[in-house]
C-alpha cells in the first residue's frame, strides 16, 4: 500500500503542536514511535533539524531509524 504523506504531515503537526519537547532526540523518537503505530509501518527513518541551535553551524540534527518489533 502507499503512504499518504499529507496524512503523515498532518499527524506530525498535530502531535507536535501541544507538545513541549526539550530535546530533538525526544521529538524524533516520539514521531518514529507514533508513525510505526498509527500508520502501521514496518520501518521508519526520522530526521529532525534545529536551525540556529549552536554558533557556526546552520543547524544541529538527529536521524533515527526504527523498525517494528
Amino acid at each position: 500500500s502507499c503512504l499518504d504523506y499529507s496524512a503523515v504531515s498532518e499527524w506530525i503537526a498535530a502531535e507536535l503542536k501541544p507538545a513541549n519537547f526539550q530535546l530533538i532526540e525526544s521529538v524524533a523518537q516520539h514521531i518514529a514511535s507514533g508513525l510505526l503505530q498509527d500508520f502501521n509501518l514496518e520501518r521508519v527513518s526520522v530526521t529532525v533539524k534545529k536551525p540556529g541551535a549552536v554558533a557556526n553551524a546552520d543547524y544541529v540534527g538527529v536521524k533515527i531509524t526504527r523498525t517494528r518489533a
